[in-house]
């Protein structure tokens, strides 16, 4: 890794079709993804992200609490099919 960061030409060869796989160092440029990759103008994307963060926040607020936790019974009213009684510290 070190010598191909140093401008040497490194390959594996993929030893099952003798493909040639090279190593070099390559810049990234994460702002501009969206774009080159789907297509999506900075308003698209702007629109896209208002909308999963909505969604997000619904989600968050309506999830439902996991059984593993212990808790989700309890808190919809459902304690009484596991315990025989309901629970009065949440009521």
């Amino acid at each position: 890794m070190k010598r191909a960061l140093n401008g040497e030409d490194i390959g594996i060869v993929y030893s099952a079709t003798g493909q040639i796989v090279a190593l070099r160092p390559v810049q990234v440029y994460s702002d501009d993804y969206a774009f080159r990759e789907y297509g999506f103008t900075e308003k698209r994307m702007e629109r896209l992200e208002k909308n999963l963060a909505a969604k997000d926040a619904a989600a968050s607020v309506f999830a439902p609490l996991p059984e593993a936790a212990g808790l989700g019974s309890f808190i919809t009213g459902n304690a009484s099919k596991r315990t025989g009684r309901r629970s009065s510290r949440l009521e």
